[in-house]
């Protein structure tokens, strides 16, 4: 843990935004929907596609349909910034 002696300086919110999405996925969404990753999805900040090895490339990727119920998974245990926008 990093401690700091300025606890009131900006901070980026990091994963908590995730899991605020999957919160509201789990309680106001349709898991069995699906969704379509967008340019703007693949192409945020923060996506991670290298070191998941290539069948994570191909499922990440624009114009791929995804359950909304798996997205939620793949967002939380790969911590993906892509899937969490998408």
């Amino acid at each position: 843990a990093v401690i700091t002696s300025r606890p009131y300086s900006q901070r980026y919110p990091a994963s908590i935004t995730k899991v605020l999405t999957a919160y509201l996925v789990f309680k106001y969404g349709i898991l069995d929907d699906y969704l379509e990753y967008s340019n703007n999805a693949v192409t945020v900040e923060g996506h991670k596609n290298e070191g998941y090895g290539s069948a994570y490339t191909n499922i990440v990727s624009v114009g791929n349909k995804f359950s909304v119920r798996d997205a939620v998974y793949l967002s939380l245990l790969k911590s993906d910034n892509a899937t969490t926008v998408a």
